[in-house]
């Protein structure tokens, strides 16, 4: 996905908030949250930073699924906030 896309903010916004709705302390749909997961890699990809974070911090992580949700919806908020404040995602920008 290009970082250009006018659709990268409005999936970014619909990933936050279903991420956002997710219950894990009263049990929640694994497949749900897996296909969540699957999004969330697709649309970081076009920012590869962000995505080498995600990769880390979510995929590879040890921690519960509540911690690593929450690491997961930072790093779309933060994504977010740089496609809103048009930031350069040149080589070595973060």
């Amino acid at each position: 996905m290009k970082t250009k896309d006018p659709g990268s903010l409005e999936r970014i916004n619909l990933l936050i908030e279903a991420g956002e709705n997710f219950d894990f302390e009263h049990g929640y749909d694994r497949s749900v949250v897996l296909q969540w997961i699957e999004a969330t890699s697709e649309v970081l990809s076009g920012f590869p930073y962000e995505h080498r974070e995600f990769l880390l911090y979510c995929l590879a992580s040890y921690g519960m699924p509540a911690e690593r949700l929450g690491h997961a919806l930072w790093i779309l908020r933060k994504v977010r906030n740089r496609i809103q404040g048009g930031a350069n995602y040149g080589p070595g920008s973060r």
